[in-house]
């Protein structure tokens, strides 16, 4: 199995944030079809010990054959968040695929 990719990512209160990732895998690396998968994508909230969680039903749209996977947080779900560093774990079928940090300011 292969580490997680690490990330570090910027977001400002009173806006919103999303980003688009494409999932490859192989050599040559090819978009994998994340077509029927679950994701799941966990913000951990340091000052309230609480999470924030995204899913492919709430929050993470699939892009199927493409591999994209975009996450996303509303206003309203950024602003829940402290201002700082909130770490984060992104999977798929409960496999992590990425990990890092988004900076709230």
């Amino acid at each position: 199995m292969t580490d997680p990719a690490e990330f570090q990512w910027k977001a400002y209160k009173g806006g919103e944030w999303n980003v688009a990732l494409r999932w490859k895998t192989g050599d040559p690396p090819e978009e994998v079809d994340n077509t029927g998968m679950t994701a799941t994508m966990i913000f951990q909230n340091p000052t309230h010990r609480s999470a924030l969680v995204l899913t492919e039903a709430s929050g993470i749209t699939l892009g199927g054959a493409s591999g994209l996977i975009t996450p996303a947080l509303t206003q309203s779900q950024l602003n829940s968040l402290p201002v700082g560093e909130i770490p984060f774990r992104l999977f798929m079928n409960g496999t992590p695929l990425a990990v890092g940090t988004l900076t709230v300011a």
